[in-house]
């Protein structure tokens, strides 16, 4: 080590009168972030190919009290009056904050797959532009496609057209800032329909415009399948009744049907037997009341 800015004696921890002279794996103590283990010195690599060291990420830095610095580093040679290597600039920048926020990120978004992965039903976004920027794990059973699979695409080049026909006003109205939710049979592949119902919800970027929507769907088959059952079940007691109902006016009809016929027969008896025994002044009467 020859010199050294004041930056680069904060994040070491070493300053400048005592890093002086020290070998620079001494000062420059690196590792790297996933192998824990040293990765290839970028001064070593300049001084042996003399060309400039690109930029690297995770390395972690570790300082003189230890401390765990996450750096980028970039290293170009010096050369002297006869362009030959004569030492090198080491350039280093302290991500150790970008880092750590986008390992917060990494880590939320690991924990929204695991909460979006464990709904039964499929939870897509996508873009402006219709295409999907993630896709839950159930998108596999639902669209027999896996979830890398469907990144990147146009819904239209998923769905079966049939489908996106019946979708495609609902995405029209959420890019228009207004949620939906409906009902729908999706064909599923292999197998015969789904019932579903799916909800379409707007997006919004930083700016609070709209950037694209979220697509929920829950499956209800089963539930319909139910509902079918059970309306089965209320048509056939509907008709069950009827038939009740028939039967009650089929047996009445036969018992009033049977007074008129008792009637009548009595009546006739009579007549016969006043006939027989010649008194006949009662035979007008009794026609007559048949």
């Amino acid at each position: 080590v020859v010199n050294m800015n004041p930056v680069a004696e904060q994040v070491t921890g070493w300053p400048l009168v005592e890093a002086k002279g020290q070998p620079l794996t001494t000062i420059y103590n690196i590792i790297d972030s996933q192998s824990m283990m040293p990765p290839v010195n970028p001064v070593q690599y300049v001084l042996q190919h003399g060309s400039i060291s690109g930029l690297t990420r995770q390395t972690s830095l570790i300082s003189r009290n230890h401390e765990k610095h996450q750096v980028t580093h970039s290293a170009a040679p010096l050369m002297n009056k006869e362009g030959q290597v004569s030492g090198v600039v080491l350039v280093f920048h302290d991500v150790t904050e970008q880092y750590r926020q986008q390992a917060l990120i990494i880590s939320h978004e690991a924990e929204l797959r695991k909460v979006t992965d464990i709904l039964p039903g499929p939870v897509t976004r996508v873009d402006s532009e219709d295409h999907f920027l993630f896709a839950s794990a159930a998108s596999r059973t639902w669209f027999a496609k896996y979830p890398d699979e469907v990144v990147g695409r146009s819904q239209h080049s998923v769905f079966a057209a049939d489908t996106y026909a019946v979708m495609r006003p609902y995405f029209e109205r959420a890019l228009a800032g207004e949620r939906s939710s409906f009902e729908m049979t999706i064909p599923v592949p292999g197998s015969s329909t789904r019932d579903a119902i799916m909800s379409v919800l707007p997006d919004y970027d930083s700016n609070g415009k709209v950037c694209g929507f979220y697509t929920i769907g829950v499956d209800i088959t089963d539930r319909k399948q139910a509902e079918r059952a059970a309306q089965e079940l209320r048509e056939q007691l509907a008709q069950s009744t009827k038939m009740e109902a028939v039967g009650h006016l089929t047996a009445g009809i036969a018992h009033d049907f049977n007074n008129i016929l008792g009637a009548i027969l009595g009546y006739a008896e009579l007549s016969k037997y006043v006939i027989a025994s010649g008194n006949t002044a009662d035979v007008d009467r009794y026609l007559g009341d048949i």
